[in-house]
């Protein structure tokens, strides 16, 4: 088995949603309209970047293969792909429900762009950790 670079992949995997998310992020001072689009392209992102982690062929699949010890922090990553699609649901259907109030379309929007950064960060660490040598013995 061929092992790709992972550490340059998970750059740009994390590539197309890191700029969804700044996206998002200037959108949310502009219209429902914009921040809706903005929206859109986030999940869009994201639905990708599941799609090259995880499945027999995805980077979580070889992250296992190399570092089996990565079980749970691959687990918990998983996990956390659920919570960032309910995010963007979340966040999509209060910017559908009408006129809503401005602080809560913030709040939404802060709580989904912490989430992407922090798992952004949780990933590269991971595919750092599975790399990473330890010769061990030195004096």
């Amino acid at each position: 088995m061929q092992v790709r670079d992972l550490r340059a992949e998970a750059r740009e995997r994390h590539l197309p949603l890191k700029e969804a998310a700044e996206g998002l992020r200037q959108a949310a001072a502009g219209t429902g309209t914009e921040m809706a689009d903005a929206l859109e392209r986030v999940s869009a992102a994201l639905t990708a970047h599941i799609a090259l982690t995880e499945g027999p062929d995805g980077v979580h699949a070889e992250l296992l293969a190399v570092a089996p010890r990565l079980a749970n922090d691959i687990r918990l990553l998983t996990k956390d792909h659920g919570f960032m699609e309910c995010l963007v649901d979340t966040t999509g259907l209060v910017l559908r429900s009408g006129t809503p109030d401005g602080q809560v379309i913030g709040e939404h929007v802060n709580r989904l762009l912490d989430r992407v950064a922090r798992h952004r960060l949780r990933d590269a660490d991971m595919v750092y950790q599975a790399y990473q040598v330890d010769i061990g013995g030195q004096a």
